[in-house]
């Protein structure tokens, strides 16, 4: 299975940029911030706050997902493309 190096954040790539994505019945964006990325609403509430690093060690030590594991979450948000 293909492991991503990197969080899309809806194809922003964790570099501050924003992106929309649908999200149930409303709008929402990614938003990518250090280490990870956050989804908004559309009045800008944050959502979620999705954290990774890219081994299973860095994620153990850090207690955070692995960039597999947040990519999926990605996924299943509708964020990835």
């Amino acid at each position: 299975m293909h492991q991503p190096n990197r969080l899309d954040c809806g194809g922003a790539r964790l570099s501050g940029n924003r992106s929309t994505a649908r999200i149930g019945s409303f709008f929402s964006r990614c938003v990518s911030i250090p280490g990870g990325f956050k989804v908004l609403d559309a009045s800008g509430q944050a959502l979620v706050y999705v954290y990774a690093r890219e081994t299973r060690e860095q994620a153990d030590i850090a207690k955070v997902l692995t960039l597999y594991q947040g990519s999926l979450i990605e996924t299943r948000l509708g964020l990835r493309r």
